[in-house]
């Protein structure tokens, strides 16, 4: 779990992680150089949570400091704002045990908004992404990878701060890396004033444009 200043909303995250029915072996919390009580909260969970603290340096770089720290063959993320269902480990682990040549699996991910936010539900409410069936989780709270398959794919490109996931799992598909999408909603991304997206709309929006700027040049590269 990367955490930056997220003290408002750690508890939540690692009460939903311990209380899986398939619980994990640890949960590595990789403060990213925060100024609140983020490592004091942490730390005062004791196991299987385990506090790492740096400088800060990015979520991309902090959840790629997780991964190099765990110990266990399958690697699972969350962002402290976000949360799973109570079974998101158990089909995930399920899934992969009975699936040997899938090299990971996301599910799909309902969006929710927190309770200062009412009107602005209530707005988007309709909104397709909105839909209670949840969306495609090609994002990092919703991953289980097997750890070879993050060894062969790579690490997130710490450069990224908003777009890290999307170009793994481009750069995954690109190596012809099979990431299933189950059909269950186990996460949950609940949407608030804090997302960084929202605090940073246009960083947010030129680093993507940039992204798809770079992958059709190298697929245009590629074909010439």
């Amino acid at each position: 779990m990367p955490a930056f200043d997220a003290g408002e909303h750690l508890s939540g995250a690692l009460g939903c992680i311990v209380g899986q029915t398939h619980p994990p072996t640890e949960v590595l919390v990789v403060d990213d150089g925060s100024t609140d009580d983020t490592v004091a909260i942490a730390r005062a969970w004791g196991e299987p949570v385990r506090v790492i603290e740096q400088p800060t340096a990015g979520p991309a770089a902090t959840r790629n400091r997780g991964a190099a720290e765990a110990a266990g063959e399958l690697l699972a993320f969350l962002d402290p704002d976000d949360r799973w269902l109570p079974h998101k480990l158990e089909v995930q682990v399920a899934h992969l045990a009975g699936d040997p040549a899938a090299g990971g699996c996301v599910s799909r991910v309902r969006q929710v908004w927190t309770d200062a936010f009412d009107r602005e539900a209530a707005h988007y409410a309709d909104h397709a992404r909105m839909a209670i069936e949840g969306v495609p989780g090609y994002a990092t709270t919703s991953l289980l990878v097997r750890r070879e398959t993050w060894a062969e794919v790579g690490p997130l490109d710490p450069e990224r701060w908003y777009s890290d996931a999307t170009e793994w799992f481009a750069r995954a598909r690109d190596g012809g890396v099979r990431i299933d999408l189950l059909d269950d909603v186990l996460v949950l991304h609940r949407l608030h004033g804090q997302n960084l997206t929202r605090r940073r709309p246009a960083d947010s929006a030129a680093e993507f444009l940039d992204l798809v700027h770079g992958r059709l040049q190298a697929k245009r590269a590629g074909d010439g």
